[in-house]
């Protein structure tokens, strides 16, 4: 694998989260191939349109979401590879109460395509890992 493959696959990951996070919705549709997929213990869903409209739906609601993306794995094998990487989400619902925010732990795991030169995700596969609530 070339590092400049590992590092575009790297980046690929802290784009997808970056669009939620500065609530650029609309660019994340390229980040994906209009047939991806997402996985998540909520059902499939089927075509980036429909992924990030879920992904807007889910997050707009908050004042602020932070993800913060660590231990990232790359395995390329020929013109396509999987990316996994552990990522933990703050959601804060309400700016001027930190005690409300949401943390969340979970795994992404990017299936990707590399085509006309471009890093694009087939499928993600959502796992949540832990869950962090306010007590009240």
């Amino acid at each position: 694998m070339s590092a400049a493959y590992r590092h575009d696959l790297v980046e690929l990951v802290t784009r997808l989260t970056r669009c939620i996070d500065l609530k650029t919705f609309p660019e994340m549709s390229a980040l994906y191939l209009p047939d991806a997929e997402l996985v998540s213990p909520m059902g499939v869903i089927e075509g980036a349109n429909t992924i990030v409209e879920f992904a807007q739906r889910n997050h707009e609601q908050y004042a602020a979401t932070q993800h913060l993306v660590c231990g990232t794995t790359v395995e390329v094998e020929g013109e396509s590879a999987v990316v996994v990487a552990d990522v933990v989400a703050v959601l804060v619902p309400v700016a001027e109460e930190p005690g409300t925010n949401i943390q969340l732990g979970s795994r992404y795991e990017l299936a990707t395509a590399h085509i006309d030169g471009v890093w694009r995700i087939t499928r993600q596969t959502i796992t949540p890992l832990w869950q962090r609530t306010p007590m009240g």
